[in-house]
């Protein structure tokens, strides 16, 4: 979890036999964040395509937008998630060391 009661993204990569952790990280803010997909590049770069309703979600300098635009508030029963400001997409990239 992030610095609130937010539930945030956690990515963990494994050796190609599963046994041993090669790196692992979390992405998140205050808010909640939620990952919808996971793709990686040939540079065994990682992809994350999620949503996220921190106002706080780390970003780079020279990002395409760094502000929080929120919406409309929705609650994902069942997922221990609620938007109340609505929320924003998110596009993390991660290097092939997890930075």
């Amino acid at each position: 979890q992030g610095l609130g009661s937010g539930t945030d993204i956690a990515i963990t990569k494994y050796d190609t036999t599963g046994t041993f952790i090669v790196w692992s990280t979390f992405l998140g803010g205050t808010g909640d964040e939620l990952p919808h997909s996971l793709i990686v590049n040939s540079a065994d770069e990682v992809f994350v395509y999620g949503t996220t309703t921190s106002q706080n979600f780390p970003y780079v300098t020279g990002c395409l937008d760094n502000t929080f635009n929120g919406g409309t508030a929705i609650n994902l029963l069942g997922l221990g998630v609620n938007f109340v400001n609505g929320s924003d997409m998110i596009v993390s990239r991660l290097s092939a060391q997890g930075n």
